[in-house]
């Protein structure tokens, strides 16, 4: 588990489709069909491979501030 986080992970994620999530909810390529729950509740950390995510993970939006996990990972912002 990720911890207690106010946003999901998506907020900081590269493939979010920020002008399609106002009218749809959270889309990404990786879901087009819907994000999961355990994604967006944090439950899991999506910069690992999570059930039927096309090879998708999570990458740091180097427009948003840095998501950070409990686990050390490095992120690189531009």
């Amino acid at each position: 588990m990720l911890g207690m986080l106010a946003d999901p992970q998506c907020d900081y994620c590269r493939h979010l489709d920020r002008k399609r999530m106002y009218k749809q909810g959270y889309y990404c390529p990786a879901y087009p069909n819907g994000v999961p729950d355990e994604i967006l509740l944090n439950v899991v950390d999506h910069a690992e491979a999570y059930e039927s995510d096309n090879g998708i993970r999570f990458e740091q939006d180097p427009t948003e501030e840095a998501f950070f996990f409990d686990t050390p990972r490095s992120v690189t912002v531009h």
